[in-house]
Parts: structure tokens; C-alpha cells; sequence
């Protein structure tokens, strides 16, 4: 009964959301993927309003680390040139140690191997080093006293990095590093969604309901709970330019859910808005302000089992809020 309420609502997904053109899936992505999250690093470091107003600061906190830039340099390293993609991939499960996050873009293979060599030559508590695949890859077990259980990386090529908390999901990707194959989800719905999800923006995700998640938030408030417990399926992402862009699409059971499920984050808006349009009056709180601005841009219709959320928030905005936050 399950497999056929994912079906349907996927399906509804597939037919009614103009989410993007039919794109290659990554190849790296695991078997069991039920859930997605692709951040377009190049694309948001480019963005003319990430450029202004945000990433001098981050270069800045990196700098004022030593460690990590240490750590960077030995890998002939840097985050703001050299990483183009960010996929995090994953079953919908409750259990810790399942998922992959996938990392593209140019990685100094051997300054990897020297540099991991060396930590766990000096701190082999800290790092183990392992042949897998017949000696073919090498795979980094990194432990730290607050974390408890180890997280597994491996360079898979020059261009790819991995990690996840399975040294299996590692290994399997590995295995698939080696092959020019489409990569084959279980969940076949879900993997028609994938190729229709536009991974240009700037970050997009895609995900199914499963009964574990379901009862996690079931503790949720009631009004919350009762909005979730509609949600069947999610599809969309964020563009950022010289604009921010949202399209969002939420699926539900029918179209009796997906309009008490927009009537209910209509109303969830609008409570939100009244709380915040006084607090925007005063001119020493620009970002009840700001949310004010977003939340008036936000529209969210339904159609069919369908709930659209999209808005438009431009960088004008945004970045006058900015300022007068630093004054």
C-alpha cells in the first residue's frame, strides 16, 4: 500500500511540476537515494549577490583559521576555486549511518595521499588508512574524541571526493568510478523525478515521505503535525543571481489535502506577518523588515494534488537590509 501512495504522489510530481529539463544524474549516487540536496557551489560564489555582501567574509573567517588553512594548503586546496558541487544523497531513514555526500571539483590527488599518510603516520587515532578494491583506492577512516562513530572519505579521481559514515556507501561508489553507466536507483519514480529536477539552481532537493520520518514528527505540534502528515512528496530549490528565485513543489494524497495544506501555510504566512510588520516599523530592526518583504513575496497556490510555493526577492532588498543592519 505504501509503494503505491509513493507512486502515485511521485507521479502527480512528474506531470505537474516544470521543475526542468531531463539532466544527467550524478554518477556516484547511491542505489537506495530517496532524498536529495545538490548545492551549486561555482554558481553561488559567482552570484553577483554572494560576491557583495557575503563572500569576502567567508574568505576572511577562513583565513583567520590557521588549521584549516594549513590543512588547505597541503592539499593544494581552496574552497572558492577549486569546489564546483556539493550532492548529498540519501535513503529517507532514521538511521545514522546512511547517505553519501558527493564533492566535485579539482582535488590534488597525491597531495591527499601525502597529506593523509602523515597525520596517520603522527596521529593514528585520529586518521586509518585502507586499501579497498584490491588495493585500487585508498579509503581515510577519520575519527575525533567528540564524534561517535567515524566518517569514511575517499578521492575517487581528480575531479570527485567522497564521504559518508558507511565505508560501504564509499566503496560501492568507488565501484561505480570505474564504469560509464547511468546510475540505477531502486526507487525508479523517484529517479524519473531526479532527471526532471533542474540542477542549475543554485541549490535543489528532492525528497519522499516515509513512515519512520512520519514518526519522529508526530511529536510535533498539532497544527504543524497535521500540515506534515500531508506532505507525500517535495520537489525544487532556490536560484540565486541577481535575484533570489523559490519554486517549490509540495504533493499530497488529493486535492482535498493540497488545499487544506495551502490554506494552512497561507495562514501560517499571514500569523507570521502579523507578528512581524510591527516589529518592521522600527528603524533598528531591519531584518523583522527583510522577513516581512520575503513573506509578502511568497505565493503559494495549489493545483490538483499539488502545492506551488515560489517567490521572487530581489538582491535590492536584501542588500539594503544589510546595510542597515551595520549601522
Amino acid at each position: 500500500m505504501l509503494f503505491h501512495r509513493v507512486l502515485a504522489v511521485v507521479t502527480a510530481l512528474l506531470l505537474s511540476v516544470p521543475l526542468g529539463h531531463a539532466v544527467e544524474l550524478d554518477p556516484y549516487l547511491p542505489e537506495d537515494t530517496e532524498s536529495i540536496l545538490n548545492l551549486h557551489v561555482r554558481q553561488l560564489l559567482d552570484a553577483e549577490l554572494i560576491k557583495k555582501n557575503f563572500l569576502e567574509l567567508a574568505q576572511e573567517a577562513l583565513r583567520d583559521n590557521e588549521q584549516i588553512q594549513d590543512v588547505f594548503k597541503d592539499l593544494g586546496f581552496d574552497p572558492f576555486k577549486d569546489l564546483d558541487r556539493i550532492v548529498i544523497a540519501a535513503p529517507v531513514s532514521t538511521e545514522k549511518d546512511r547517505g553519501l555526500v558527493i564533492m566535485h571539483g579539482r582535488f590534488d590527488v597525491a597531495k591527499f595521499k601525502a597529506k593523509a599518510e602523515q597525520v596517520a603516520k603522527d596521529e593514528s587515532d585520529y586518521l586509518k588508512i585502507h586499501k579497498v578494491l584490491g588495493g585500487k583506492h585508498l579509503l581515510y577512516e577519520v575519527n575525533y574524541p567528540d564524534w561517535d562513530d567515524p566518517l569514511f572519505v575517499a578521492v575517487a579521481s581528480r575531479d570527485t571526493l567522497l564521504a559518508s559514515p558507511s565505508k560501504d556507501y564509499i566503496i560501492d561508489a568507488l565501484k561505480k568510478s570505474a564504469k560509464e553507466t547511468k546510475p540505477v536507483l531502486k526507487n525508479k519514480q523517484f529517479q524519473a523525478l531526479l532527471e526532471k529536477l533542474d540542477t542549475q539552481q543554485s541549490l535543489s532537493l528532492a525528497a519522499v515521505a516515509n513512515p519512520d520520518i512520519t514518526k519522529i514528527l508526530a511529536k510535533a505540534p498539532g497544527d504543524i503535525k497535521g500540515m506534515i502528515d500531508k506532505i507525500q512528496a517535495l520537489a525544487g530549490g532556490l536560484t540565486i543571481r541577481d535575484e533570489i528565485k523559490l519554486e517549490l513543489a509540495i504533493t499530497t494524497q488529493n486535492t482535498k489535502e493540497a488545499k487544506e495544506l495551502s490554506d494552512s501555510a497561507k495562514a501560517g504566512l499571514n500569523l507570521i506577518l502579523g507578528f512581524a510588520a510591527p516589529l518592521a516599523q522600527n528603524a533598528d530592526n531591519p531584518q523583522a523588515e527583510l522577513v516581512v518583504e520575503i513573506i509578502k513575496a511568497l505565493r503559494v497556490m495549489n493545483k490538483a494534488e499539488t502545492v506551488f510555493v515560489k517567490a521572487r526577492i530581489s538582491s535590492d532588498l536584501i542588500e539594503e537590509a544589510l546595510k542597515k543592519k551595520d549601522k
